[in-house]
């Protein structure tokens, strides 16, 4: 077979199409190529516009963190140095002191200067230090490095203590460790208080040579505080007797101050034995003690070994009032007290006092460079307390006495029969007391005799339109656990609000009191609930709080 190969002609049109779609093709091409090598030269210009400011900012904030961290350095040595060198209780030379802190960190080079100031009460010592961080990358901007100039400085001031020690010496004192009743134990809960008040008297001491002053009050409490007779002169006290010296707040209003009004009259207690039964008193049965060596307040002491002598001497018998330690506590750290103070200094005996005085001491309570404390202890709760009522308090009595015999006579008007006098001994009724017999006031009625025995073998015989309880009740008004509660809490409000520190300690209350104790507190952390042997912890603990309270930087 033969094939042909047959050649169409070329078609002009075809081929001129076909030239032109490759002069497009090549136009195109050339076109992205020079835009893309036009973009290339672009970017490397952009990149050289914003290289150099970003290796700016990137050098500054690595420049900075690297600053920053020698600052750092420097202001922690710094603090450190200066709180180090301004302790009052450092034996070294405060510029010794900051010369070790800094040689011992490497930065002895950067320690520019120390300056100490030193006054009567406080120590300051300021610290300048700097340091220069060459620049590495901000070099680009012209910045050959960084100043970094730091100032440390600390202020150790000893402020001035004022504290107020409440302690119970109540019967219940005499009781053993852990126990929840008598009889009298060997040793007592007051043999393990009286070292571990007299420890605390010691650890808030100034150290020798060290600024700052520390004045106690020690306030012994039990049915009564006794003021003591001297402290107590300085008051406007009513006069029915002077055989002791104690004072009845009967006012609610007596326990929201925390003040002892000196111009005021104040009730003096009556001088009574409530509860005894025989004919004498009983010395541990009289609601305001005589022992003065034992139960009189001690008043802004700053000599610790007066003080503990007083602790050593305490012996525990009587009620429990809280509120009448804390009322008294709370007093003689109030400023209003300052005349009283500056006055007994005056007296013949209390010429140590001057120092107290002179600085006028009680301090405002918003004074920045003292600290006051309420320290109240007790083993339990408040029980009850005693006074004679107004119309038995003063004046004369019914009751008389012929001298140097037991022989009384009761007079008791009895409607026109004549025979008004009541025959104690013999139990009869006669028209005379008896030749030479002496009518009695009412205060040597209660030196006399007890309230008891009073009712029951006299006012009683002669006066039967009553019951004993009923007669009793007339004379003597009681007060027990609740209104005790209230005013114990009213009076430590009181303190706290005149931003007293209140610490309050329960030694084996097995829950009496606690809550009393606890809501007198500053706060329930300043509660100590303790048995035992913990006492001693319990102020240790106290005395380390105040110890560090008084120091501020």
């Amino acid at each position: 077979m033969v094939m042909t190969y047959i050649q169409m002609p070329k078609d002009s049109n075809s081929e001129s199409k076909s030239t032109e779609n490759c002069s497009e093709k090549n136009s195109a091409g050339d076109l992205f190529s020079r835009f893309r090598d036009e973009s290339r030269g672009a970017v490397l210009i952009l990149l050289a516009i914003f290289l150099v400011p970003m290796m700016v900012f990137i050098g500054l904030a690595m420049e900075l963190a690297l600053t920053e961290d020698i600052r750092v350095k420097l202001q922690n040595t710094s603090d450190s140095a200066s709180l180090a060198s301004a302790d009052l209780e450092q034996v070294l030379e405060p510029e010794d002191v900051v010369n070790d802190f800094f040689a011992k960190a490497g930065l002895a080079d950067n320690l520019r200067n120390v300056t100490v100031v030193n006054t009567a009460t406080e120590r300051t010592v300021s610290v300048e230090s700097d340091a220069f961080v060459p620049a590495l990358l901000t070099r680009l901007a012209g910045r050959t490095g960084w100043d970094v100039p730091v100032v440390g400085a600390a202020t150790e001031s000893r402020r001035d203590l004022e504290i107020a020690v409440a302690l119970d010496n109540s019967g219940s004192m005499s009781w053993a460790p852990g126990s929840t009743s008598g009889p009298a134990a060997n040793p007592s809960r007051m043999d393990l208080l009286i070292p571990a008040a007299e420890a605390f008297v010691d650890a808030v001491q100034p150290k020798p040579g060290q600024p700052g002053t520390t004045t106690i009050s020690l306030i012994p409490f039990a049915t009564q505080v006794s003021v003591g007779e001297d402290l107590l002169n300085n008051f406007t006290v009513s006069a029915e007797h002077s055989t002791s010296h104690c004072v009845t707040f009967n006012s609610t209003a007596d326990y929201t101050t925390t003040a002892v009004p000196t111009n005021t009259l104040l009730n003096r207690t009556a001088h009574h034995d409530p509860s005894s039964t025989g004919w004498d008193l009983n010395t541990y049965n009289t609601v305001c003690p005589t022992d003065s060596a034992r139960r009189d307040i001690v008043a802004w002491s700053e000599d610790p070994e007066v003080l503990k002598a007083r602790i050593r001497a305490m012996q525990p018998y009587g009620y429990t009032s809280i509120e009448m330690a804390a009322k008294w506590g709370a007093a003689m750290l109030d400023p209003s007290l300052r005349p009283v103070l500056s006055a007994l200094s005056g007296t013949p005996g209390y010429e140590h006092l001057s120092g107290p005085a002179g600085r006028g001491m009680p301090y405002d309570f918003n004074n920045p460079d003292a600290l006051k404390y309420l320290i109240v202890m007790s083993d339990g709760a408040n029980t009850q307390n005693f006074d004679i009522r107004p119309p038995y308090r003063e004046g004369n009595s019914p009751l008389f006495r012929l001298p140097g015999t037991n022989n009384y006579s009761y007079y008791r008007n009895r409607s026109g029969t004549g025979r008004d006098f009541y025959r104690v001994s013999g139990d009869y009724w006669s028209f005379t007391p008896g030749n030479g017999a002496v009518q009695m006031t009412w205060p040597e009625v209660w030196a006399d005799m007890p309230v008891d025995r009073f009712v029951d073998s006299i006012l009683s015989e002669a006066d039967t339109s009553r019951s004993a309880n009923g007669h009793y009740n007339r004379i003597v008004r009681t007060r027990t656990g609740t209104w005790k509660n209230n005013r114990t809490s009213a009076i430590c409000q009181a303190a706290k609000d005149n931003d007293v520190i209140v610490f309050t300690i329960g030694m084996d209350t097995y829950g009496q009191g606690d809550a009393t104790l606890a809501d007198c507190a500053s706060s329930p952390a300043y509660f100590y609930d303790v048995n035992g042997l913990d006492i001693e912890e319990a102020f240790a603990s106290i005395a380390r709080q105040i110890n560090k309270l008084r120091l501020t930087q």
